[in-house]
């Protein structure tokens, strides 16, 4: 009978996991405010940035028109992002006009109680 060997004495799987490296951002657009400190211009953000240059485009191919027209819209927005920062150099910065939305996420809908009705069942035999 084979022995089992758990832990460091366990023989590596064949199939390793295989992680992909990320690649550094290198294009961020941050959240804050300007603020002139002792003659000087100094930005204000919050403490975590958005990494612009690791943001997919969405699909516009879903069948719902009105949706891909939204994502036409969100594409070209990151694009416009994107050039707008090809010609800065490392180190440099550009305030852009664009508009924060804060939001909150509604509460979790609690779910239905057990042996609740639900018109979408088929009836059982």
């Amino acid at each position: 009978m084979a022995t089992l060997k758990f832990g460091k004495n366990a023989p590596k799987s064949a199939a390793a996991t295989v992680v992909e490296e990320k690649v550094k951002s290198q294009l961020w657009v941050n959240v804050g405010y300007s603020i002139e400190v002792e003659g000087e211009q100094v930005f204000v953000s919050i403490p975590m940035g958005i990494p612009v240059d690791s943001v997919k485009e969405l699909p516009t191919n879903t069948r719902n028109a009105e949706f891909n027209l939204l994502n036409q819209a969100r594409n070209q927005l990151l694009a416009d992002i994107t050039a707008a920062s090809e010609d800065l150099e490392g180190g440099e910065s550009h305030v852009l006009e664009l508009e924060v939305q804060l939001r909150r996420i509604d509460k979790e809908v609690d779910p239905l109680p057990a042996g609740s009705s639900n018109p979408f069942l088929r009836p059982k035999p």
